[in-house]
């Protein structure tokens, strides 16, 4: 597996090899996850405490936003099947934080 690399606004740089896809979102213990990565049909949120208002784009590497989602849930599945197979950047607003992580869709 190639590693997954995520930045987050303070430049703090992490890499899974376990093929998640994880954006820290600054406070202790709580990450943003959507797993799995690849994904084919569905990607699920991590189990993390989230702020109660937050935001999830999913944008292709145009900059393309290709699904957004209001106040996300932990472990809310997310349908996928309509998004092209390819790469795309989650971005994660929440919290007054903003975490991009990098995540594969195949079909």
């Amino acid at each position: 597996l190639l590693p997954v690399s995520s930045t987050n606004s303070t430049g703090e740089l992490k890499e899974d090899f376990a093929g998640q896809t994880t954006a820290s979102n600054n406070n202790a213990g709580n990450e943003f996850q959507v797993l799995p990565n690849p994904a084919s049909n569905e990607i699920v949120t991590g189990n993390a405490q989230l702020p109660q208002q937050n935001q999830m784009l999913l944008t292709d590497m145009q900059g393309k936003t290709v699904l957004s989602v209001q106040n996300i849930q932990p472990a809310q599945h997310l349908d996928i099947t309509q998004v092209p197979a390819g790469t795309y950047i989650v971005q994660f607003t929440g919290g007054g934080q903003v975490s991009n992580s990098k995540i594969i869709i195949t079909h």
